[in-house]
């Protein structure tokens, strides 16, 4: 994987986020306490649902939706692939079995 300085700037977001809540966690009791811990732990699982599983969650309905014979304008782009300008899988050749190797072996 490549260096990809977007990449840096969104894990320092939520390494800003967690620090903070985390010296106010200190700082609060009682409930707000809890709702200062919820929204940090929201916050982290938010930009890891956007990051990494986006794509499958718009992708997979519009596939299933097409076994139907329903057409739906897709693929959608993920956030990574709009951050990064990086495909979000990887190219064919690079799952295709290899004929020299053994059955099982990929390239």
């Amino acid at each position: 994987m490549a260096f990809i300085p977007a990449y840096i700037v969104i894990l320092a977001l939520t390494i800003a986020i967690d620090y903070t809540a985390g010296i106010y966690l200190g700082k609060v009791a009682g409930r707000a306490r809890s709702w200062l811990l919820a929204a940090s732990v929201i916050a982290t699982c938010l930009v890891l649902f956007v990051f990494k599983y986006f794509s499958f969650f718009t992708n997979n309905p519009i596939g299933l939706v097409g076994l139907f014979g329903w057409q739906l304008s897709g693929p959608v782009a993920a956030p990574s692939q709009l951050v990064s300008g990086l495909p979000a899988s990887r190219p064919a050749q690079w799952c295709r079995r290899s004929p020299n190797k053994l059955p099982g072996a990929w390239l």
